[in-house]
């Protein structure tokens, strides 16, 4: 006498983070940090920003930098926000390219890459990023 097992399936109540943001892509839900949603909105504001203030400006060598930051920046608050691999190394070299020109042209009066930075680095493993910091010292 064999005992057939019951094809009932049970749902659970999942609750849901309050600090992050869920998607579906597919078939996988992925769920946003709201830190990471935070810094991609100030990445492409901050992007948006300097791609106005770089196309109204003279043409200069500084206005094309300030133009390629911009970019960079506001093509990684999009990409951020979909947990994209690109938009991680993306949004670090806009912060390491913005802390770079901060110190040669002050005109903000806080870097926010001061803050944003580490963080990126502190959330990579949610883009998929593996780096041991043991392994390179």
């Amino acid at each position: 006498m064999s005992i057939e097992k019951s094809s009932v399936s049970y749902i659970h109540k999942v609750k849901k983070p309050q600090n992050s943001i869920q998607y579906e892509k597919g078939m996988e839900t992925k769920k946003v940090p709201l830190g990471v949603v935070i810094v991609s909105i100030i990445n492409f504001l901050f992007g948006f920003i300097g791609l106005l203030i770089g196309c109204l400006s003279f043409p200069s060598i500084p206005s094309f930098l300030a133009f390629t930051t911009a970019l960079t920046l506001l093509l990684s608050g999009v990409g951020l926000l979909l947990l994209k691999r690109w938009a991680w190394w993306l949004a670090v070299l806009g912060c390491v390219a913005s802390l770079i020109t901060y110190f040669f042209v002050p005109l903000q009066s806080f870097p926010l890459e001061i803050v944003v930075l580490p963080y990126l680095l502190w959330k990579r493993g949610v883009f998929g990023i593996k780096f041991k910091w043991s392994k390179a010292l």
